[in-house]
């Protein structure tokens, strides 16, 4: 159930707990690791964590690949970090096929300070947050309601 290998060299754990240089299990910790949820240097799972995070519905790292992904460099469906790529994002240089909010936003619908796309919404203009909501759902009416309720703080 619980294995924990730790130690120099390549030490490998496995188990619904696992601990270890390399780890693969439900819970995996280790500076590789994969797994249900995984904490590591370089981990893969469904919600991962860590340095180099690749996880399928959540990611929150340096660099982070998800559905939801969160990190310096985020590339998801719903990416947010300082270079986010994705569907929807925000951060300081943010790119979408959609809607992307940032200091630098290139998308379909951009808000930011610099904006490249079809529909831009610059932050040096005051904008009321419930015009950007309106927008945002009448282009995109299948939008997920937490991503327009962050884009209306914006």
């Amino acid at each position: 159930m619980v294995h924990i290998n730790l130690g120099i060299g390549l030490k490998r754990a496995k188990g619904i707990i696992a601990i270890g240089n390399i780890a693969t299990g439900l819970v995996s910790i280790g500076g590789i690791s994969a797994g249900f949820l995984s904490l590591g240097g370089i981990s893969f799972g469904l919600l991962s964590f860590g340095g180099l995070a690749v996880a399928l519905l959540l990611a929150l790292g340096g660099v982070s690949i998800g559905a939801l992904a969160i990190g310096g460099f985020a590339l998801g469906f719903f990416a947010m970090g300082g270079f986010a790529l994705g569907v929807y994002s925000i951060g300081g240089c943010a790119i979408a096929s959609r809607v992307a909010a940032g200091g630098f936003a290139q998308g379909f619908i951009a808000i930011g300070d610099k904006t490249s796309g079809v529909i831009t919404f610059s932050i040096n203009n005051i904008t009321d947050p419930t015009l950007i909501k309106n927008t945002v759902l009448r282009e995109f009416p299948s939008t997920p309601k937490f991503i327009v309720s962050l884009l209306g703080m914006i």
